[in-house]
């Protein structure tokens, strides 16, 4: 009878070890992404692309523009943005690559710029059961990602577990997110249709400070795809509309 060896003593000889994430496991990964992110981003644009609207409508603007602008907003929303996110979603999925070396985990990506952290610059760990774990180093944005679906996931928790202390999360963060997008909508919203300087002054302040800010992470962030980082920088168009609006204001009150 064969004897069956421990997973240690099969790892033992091995150097260096990939792993890569099943296809099995992508249907599962598309539909928290559409159930957590994509479905929450298209509600919350929606409405705020229709309250928009309303709001042009009752201010006697074209009507028949402000139709047609709604309209094509919807359908890119609804019909290019999930498409779009799931091939996304589908080429990351397929080229991910996690090493882990004698002393050394790697993260590979298409269109991602490699990212390895020595055990000796992990700092904690962050494990999300059933889904993801985050393997965080010392410097700022250092973080691997390792989504639940990898291959021989006991095997790798098994390696990483015991690099750092690790914490679990069972919050959503995702809700989190999701009001942040919200609040910022409405914020943006509130600015474009107020005629206040006590209003709109601090509004566009803190608007334009996160879009800087958002802009900087995005850009330096090593788990970000370069598609992304250029696609950033519509980022700037709102910015624009901000210093816009704020130059507009200053117009009207100094007229008056």
């Amino acid at each position: 009878m064969a004897v069956q060896s421990s997973p240690m003593e099969t790892l033992a000889p091995v150097a260096v070890r990939r792993y890569r994430l099943t296809p099995e496991s992508l249907p599962a990964a598309e539909q928290m992404v559409r159930n957590r992110q994509l479905v929450p981003y298209l509600v919350i644009v929606a409405a705020l692309i229709l309250i928009s609207t309303f709001l042009g409508f009752r201010g006697g603007n074209n009507v028949f523009v402000s139709a047609i602008i709604t309209g094509l907003f919807l359908t890119y929303i609804f019909f290019i943005v999930p498409r779009r996110t799931r091939r996304v979603l589908s080429r990351c999925w397929s080229s991910y690559a996690l090493e882990i070396g004698p002393d050394y985990l790697l993260r590979q990506q298409a269109d991602t710029p490699d990212l390895r952290l020595a055990f000796s610059e992990i700092k904690r760990i962050e494990r999300r059961p059933d889904e993801y774990v985050r393997v965080i180093g010392t410097k700022r944005m250092q973080i691997i990602g390792i989504p639940h679906g990898i291959e021989r996931f006991d095997e790798v928790w098994q390696t990483i577990g015991q690099l750092a202390p690790v914490t679990e999360h069972a919050s959503d963060q995702y809700l989190l997110r999701n009001l942040i997008t919200a609040a910022f909508g409405v914020g943006f919203l509130g600015m474009l249709w107020s005629t206040s300087p006590r209003i709109v002054f601090p509004l566009a302040a803190a608007l334009g400070g996160v879009l800087i800010w958002r802009m900087i992470v995005v850009r330096r962030s090593p788990n970000v795809s370069r598609q992304t980082k250029r696609a950033v920088w519509v980022y700037a168009c709102v910015i624009f509309l901000v210093v816009l609006k704020v130059f507009s204001v200053i117009s009207q009150f100094m007229k008056h």
